[in-house]
């Protein structure tokens, strides 16, 4: 059975530890509410965190965070440069979010089909791969 707050203590004691999974699972936490008062601040602090250690995940967090303004200024310069990273990572989530930006010129981005098209032939040989993977233990 489920036990948030078990599962909070032991991510906050992982964390202090240096664990890059127990930050970001703390972050989306405080981000959602999830058995703890929403506080986008703490979401924020403990993305950071993770993203700075090099946790994929927590990079393109971080990215959304930024350029949604939700618990941060919105800055489209340091969006772009989180989900880079988390691309770069291997984060397919953000090599989709990157082809986005760069096919409709969203997050101030001008209009860039050859880039938008590289994240979008990295995301989906990634996810090629994957179901190639899941196919082949069935």
């Amino acid at each position: 059975r489920r036990d948030r707050q078990k599962a909070l203590y032991w991510y906050r004691r992982a964390a202090g530890h240096g664990d890059t999974d127990a930050m970001t699972n703390l972050g989306h936490a405080y981000y959602l509410g999830t058995g703890v008062q929403k506080n986008l601040n703490h979401a924020i602090q403990y993305y950071l965190m993770a993203a700075e250690k090099g946790h994929a995940k927590a990079r393109y967090l971080l990215g959304d965070a930024y350029e949604t303004g939700h618990g941060t200024a919105r800055d489209c310069e340091r969006a772009l440069f989180w989900y880079k990273k988390a691309a770069e990572n291997g984060e397919i989530m953000a090599m989709d979010r990157l082809s986005k930006i760069y096919g409709t010129g969203l997050c101030d981005q001008a209009e860039n089909p050859e880039e938008s098209m590289k994240w979008l032939k990295k995301s989906g040989a990634i996810k090629r791969d994957i179901l190639k993977h899941s196919a082949q233990k069935k």
